[in-house]
């Protein structure tokens, strides 16, 4: 399955942040997952297009909006730091 046009936006960012030397990468993405048990294949993709790039996932966090869209809080940590 192809990368959305916001998660291939946000793939192409991780390259050049990394190609920029930063040591941390954080990205907000937002998934069409529901609470219920579900496999988020979006949400996987993406992150495994981010540490392609150079990322290690490192964390993550929920974040709800008072609209009842969600998103997870990515932060990502060069892979050879």
């Amino acid at each position: 399955m192809p990368l959305s046009k916001d998660g291939q936006r946000v793939a192409d960012e991780s390259r050049w942040a990394h190609e920029q030397g930063r040591g941390i990468f954080v990205a907000s993405i937002a998934s069409s997952y529901q609470r219920a048990t579900a496999t988020a294949w979006e949400v996987s993709e993406l992150i495994e297009a981010i540490e392609w790039h150079g990322w290690r996932l490192e964390h993550t966090s929920e974040v709800a909006y008072m609209s009842g869209h969600q998103s997870l809080r990515c932060v990502f940590r060069r892979a050879h730091q």
